[in-house]
């Protein structure tokens, strides 16, 4: 029988750095990048296929369009932000602002899941099932560290672009005057306060 996994996400300015311990002591997995990981399994491997499990269970409960609770897409979005280099208070807020964390959530517009991808765009950043939030994360973390970089770390525009896409948004230019984009903008900034103060 497999031993319990426990996963959680710690945010700090340190690497997370392995520990070593024997079964049923809780340990943290060697994964760089600030995500802390925690275990009771032996180092031996296993937990990185655990994780990989975890992420099948995840796609299999959104094929059959079951709920994430809050927490778990918290932790999606945040794992997949730090695996390319976003912060994650950032795209969690870039989340909440464009699904309020429901990943099945579809726009008039045509946009879908928890990080609002149309189509196009989901496909051109490695989303298959616009309504797996894993999926969805990791995509949505891809897309915004290839905006962070288009528009040279400048936040504001990159968040614009995200929204409005980049074709309204030149490089070195200013939000487009869109209600819809700048009211994106201020929300996702007071959101990202929010998700660093707690």
């Amino acid at each position: 029988m497999k031993r319990a996994l426990m996963i959680g996400v710690v945010w700090c300015g340190l690497a997370a750095v392995a520990t070593v311990g024997t079964a049923d002591q809780v340990r943290v997995i060697n994964q760089p990048g600030t995500v802390w990981s925690y275990t009771n399994l032996p180092p031996d491997g296993r937990e990185q296929l655990l994780l990989a499990e975890a992420k099948e269970v995840a796609t299999e409960r959104a094929v059959e369009r079951k709920p994430f609770s809050h927490r778990e897409l918290v932790a999606l979005v945040s794992e997949a932000a730090l695996r390319h280099g976003v912060e994650p208070e950032l795209l969690c807020a870039v989340a909440w602002a464009e699904s309020r964390f429901r990943p099945y959530v579809a726009s008039p517009m045509g946009a879908q899941g928890l990080m609002q991808f149309m189509p196009a765009t989901g496909r051109r950043f490695g989303v298959k099932n616009l309504m797996d939030p894993v999926e969805s994360a990791e995509g949505g973390a891809r897309y915004m560290r290839f905006l962070l970089d288009a528009y040279d770390g400048d936040l504001t525009l990159a968040l614009a672009a995200y929204n409005a896409g980049p074709g309204a948004v030149k490089k070195g230019g200013r939000v487009p005057p869109i209600a819809e984009t700048m009211n994106f903008v201020r929300n996702v900034l007071t959101m990202r306060d929010h998700f660093r103060d707690r």
